[in-house]
């Protein structure tokens, strides 16, 4: 079967799996073991005596599964267990005899699959790619155990003058969103690929120390900051530097926002607006939307005292039936409210989406903007 041409580690791990277990539970049926069993019973001939606990560690399983397939192999005759001489709390696992008959068919078929696998190959290529699948999977069982991510920078612009008005600014890009606007720009910060190259949080950390002369403040925009669990450590780092920050933000997170206005970590904010509430959810590529939030974090800028300013992204498709004077209400606390007129690009996650006609772009602008 030909593949597409991409890079999904995911899906292709995911075939691989399914493949291989395909594989084995059809050449492992006349001996009534399946896939799932086979590394168990693999680990145990080849390792007598081993205990449960040890198979756990091994192959890094958890205790359910393994005596799961410890019980069934015991059942089918294939190994015994007995009680350990020192520590009667152990039971050490050995293989039977009746496994020993059919233990030179089980490692030819293991063969056989590894001389598919590799057929595409060379053979001196081999030892390269059995280093880079051990790293791989070194990787997988640390980041397997790592409780949260970091911050997943995916571009820094070292100094902007357009960024943040007045103001000469390093910006940084995260990735990931909780909305899906058609319009939105960015198709490959909310379409993450496997391979994108993210920036190490120390290295940019390094960067805002040796410009820390030449700018006057800190950008962070998305996809959505917010959505970012190491943000607000980030932040409270900034303020002991004494560096001013901007946010640019959906507004969906009104708990964190709150944070960093009552702790003083951000001196400006920039809310992206999607539409009027009744036509919201399609702007923002969802089937429903919940206003709460939206308003809280309204409300939250409103009380505060910092500025703050809305930016709107109007186009020739979610805008037929909508309001500006709704949205000229609920804004009514901004500092400024700016309205851009939607530009078709291929990067766009609707790339058909076109901008509003020039009449209808002046009348929101006059409408909205201050």
């Amino acid at each position: 079967m030909l593949m597409d041409a991409r890079t999904d580690l995911l899906l292709d791990l995911n075939i691989l799996s399914r493949a291989t277990q395909k594989y084995y539970d059809r050449q492992l049926q006349p001996f009534n073991l399946t896939y799932a069993q086979l590394p168990v019973l693999l680990m145990i001939y080849e390792s007598e005596g081993i205990t449960a606990n040890q198979i756990v560690n091994q192959g890094q399983y958890d205790k359910g599964t393994v005596t799961k397939n410890v019980q069934k192999l015991e059942a089918l005759g294939y190994i015994e267990s007995s009680l350990s001489r020192t520590d009667k709390r152990l039971r050490h696992l050995y293989t039977t005899d009746l496994a020993k008959t059919v233990i030179a068919q089980i490692y030819a078929i293991r063969r056989d699959w590894w001389n598919h696998l590799m057929t595409a190959i060379p053979c001196r290529e081999a030892p390269l790619f059995l280093s880079q699948t051990r790293a791989l999977v070194e990787n997988a069982i640390v980041a397997s155990n790592t409780q949260s991510m970091p911050l997943l920078f995916y571009r820094m612009e070292r100094l902007s003058a357009r960024a943040w008005p007045g103001r000469l600014a390093m910006v940084l890009h995260v990735t990931g969103c909780n909305f899906r606007c058609p319009g939105c720009q960015q198709r490959s910060r909310i379409m993450l690929p496997e391979d994108a190259r993210l920036l190490d949080p120390g290295s940019i950390r390094e960067e805002i120390d040796r410009r820390s002369g030449f700018v006057d403040g800190i950008v962070i925009t998305g996809g959505e900051p917010f959505l970012q669990n190491g943000l607000i450590s980030f932040l409270r780092d900034l303020k002991d530097k004494h560096i001013p920050v901007r946010i640019k933000t959906n507004g969906l997170f009104p708990d964190p926002l709150a944070c960093c206005l009552q702790e003083g970590l951000v001196q400006e904010v920039s809310l992206e607006i999607r539409n009027d509430l009744q036509h919201y959810a399609a702007s923002a590529g969802l089937k429903s939307f919940d206003p709460g939030p939206l308003t809280r974090s309204l409300k939250l800028l409103g009380n505060a005292e910092i500025s703050w300013d809305a930016v709107l992204e109007v186009d020739d498709s979610w805008f037929q039936d909508s309001d500006p004077g709704q949205l000229a209400a609920l804004l009514a606390d901004a500092d400024h409210i700016r309205v851009i007129n939607h530009k078709r690009t291929e990067q766009c996650v609707d790339p058909n989406l076109g901008p509003m006609d020039e009449h209808g772009y002046r009348d929101w602008k006059e409408r909205l903007e201050k």
